[in-house]
């Protein structure tokens, strides 16, 4: 039996909620390492911090070259995203720079000085 319009629409809004609600579960997922998005777009950098490697591989997904870059900067040394190819059996990035850094590092990067105007840009950015 074919569902109605009504039907289809409401099972649509379920499936909706569960993506969502199950999407805040995992982002909201600590696994105890540090993840840093740094994306570079249209004059600006922003920078985020994320709970695990699925939050930040989606932001940075975002960001494919026409419309700016991402990088991931993680103490994950096993994050997980190099993808397997199974057409030529091998690894490969899918895409975005992933960079396995220790902590010290991390700080220091954040002590690193910005000028006021790119304060600004990222400030607006996060909005």
């Amino acid at each position: 039996m074919e569902k109605t319009y009504s039907e289809l629409k409401e099972a649509y809004k379920l499936a909706k909620t569960a993506l969502i609600n199950a999407r805040n579960e995992l982002f909201g997922f600590k696994d105890g390492f540090i993840y840093l998005t740094r994306c570079r777009a249209y004059g600006s950098v922003s920078w985020r911090s994320h709970n695990n490697i699925e939050s930040a591989k989606e932001e940075i997904s975002e960001y494919y070259g026409d419309n700016g870059f991402g990088s991931i900067y993680t103490n994950n040394p096993n994050h997980g995203v190099l993808e397997f190819n199974e057409s030529e059996s091998s690894y490969y990035n899918s895409g975005q720079d992933i960079f396995v850094i220790t902590k010290e590092e991390m700080d220091a990067m954040a002590k690193e000085d910005i000028s006021m105007s790119q304060a600004i840009c990222n400030w607006i950015a996060k909005k």
